[in-house]
């Protein structure tokens, strides 16, 4: 494996060299949200005494990360280890900031992939106001537009945690990567691989088919299914309607939550709000998986982020789930290489869940 590593400059990516002997290699993926990355270095090599500043790495496609902390020890370990995050996340150096002389950032029945596209060139491309704009970043559009389409509208709200939000709704994955000199913002799209289609090849994930090493499957037994989302109006007359992300919303199974969105007005809006905030409560059903060794080669080729396997296994209802690969997290060390990935959206965890109460804070005060 080679890490490229590159130094920033308002005026150039200036290539600084290859990491190609790390003592460990750690880099996680995430269709959604921003993943981690860390590398540890002997300070005994080469390496490690040419390569020592730099910004931002690039390991394949789609697979690049900016420097978030550098610790160095010349005492007990002797190693450097350099931690960050994924490149997409220069996005949390920006809020949603909208045009001179409006309101919000509105976007109506627009399909998700140029809302998105949209938040890059306005926020960290292109912004109205120069000093917010980062210099050699382009946004790279999709070849053609999803289908999905929604209404957006942002004011100071953090901009990944809108890109996330999207996202999770949409699957519409987001990321950034290094090409010809520049930082390029696009958006992705996996493909689907389950067992009842017919037009890629199939992925079928479980212990049984040397696919597997280990499997792990989480199941939320009480989340939010159904919505009450509250528009504008007062008392009686307010418009109020629901949303719901599976059938079962009846008795026990029905799980309910409020969705204050007060700054809409019409009822597509209200869908459109009601089916991002329901997102982020998360799936009810998250899976771990390890692939196995022979299995793992072939990533990029027969799975990627984003892309819609079956998984088979008794732990499961009616023993097979249709989910979306999420999280691709890849671990390099002793010369053996592990890669997990997860199937399903996570945001049970409690800084997510503080993250959403700050949203809907923040859409409150519109």
């Amino acid at each position: 494996m080679e890490i490229k590593c590159y130094k920033f400059t308002p005026t150039e990516l200036k290539f600084c060299g290859v990491i190609d002997d790390p003592v460990s290699f750690m880099f996680c993926r995430k269709l959604c949200g921003i993943g981690e990355w860390q590398i540890v270095q002997s300070l005994d090599t080469v390496n490690a005494a040419r390569i020592a500043d730099f910004d931002f790495i690039q390991i394949a496609p789609r697979v690049a990360g900016i420097v978030t902390k550098v610790i160095t020890d010349k005492g007990t370990s002797n190693k450097r280890t350099i931690k960050g995050i994924e490149l997409k996340g220069i996005a949390k150096q920006r809020i949603v900031m909208p045009p001179t002389g409006s309101a919000e950032l509105s976007y109506s029945n627009t399909a998700v992939n140029k809302v998105m596209e949209g938040l890059f060139a306005t926020q960290i491309v292109s912004p109205s106001d120069t000093n917010r704009a980062i210099p050699l970043t382009r946004v790279i559009p999709l070849a053609s537009d999803v289908t999905t389409k929604i209404y957006y509208s942002g004011r100071f709200a953090d901009l990944h945690e809108d890109l996330t939000n999207i996202s999770a709704a949409s699957g519409v994955g987001w990321y950034a990567e290094i090409a010809e000199g520049y930082i390029d913002f696009s958006c992705m799209i996996g493909l689907d691989r389950t067992a009842g289609q017919q037009e890629n090849q199939r992925l079928i994930l479980s212990l049984h088919n040397n696919r597997l090493d280990s499997l792990y499957v989480d199941k939320n037994t009480r989340w939010v299914n159904l919505g009450y989302v509250a528009g504008q109006g007062e008392g009686t007359q307010r418009t109020v309607i629901t949303r719901s992300v599976n059938n079962d919303t009846s008795g026990l199974g029905r799980y309910e939550a409020y969705i204050d969105a007060r700054d809409l007005s019409t009822v597509d809006e209200l869908k459109s709000r009601g089916d991002e905030k329901l997102a982020e409560f998360g799936d009810n059903i998250t899976v771990t998986a390890t692939m196995s060794k022979s299995f793992a080669t072939q990533y990029g080729t027969a799975f990627d982020l984003g892309d819609i396997a079956t998984i088979k296994d008794d732990a499961l209802p009616m023993g097979a789930l249709d989910a979306r690969i999420t999280e691709i997290e890849t671990v390099c060390e002793g010369g053996e290489q592990t890669i997990s990935v997860t199937l399903g959206y996570n945001k049970s965890q409690i800084n997510d869940v503080l993250n959403r109460l700050k949203n809907n804070k923040s859409i409150n005060a519109r």
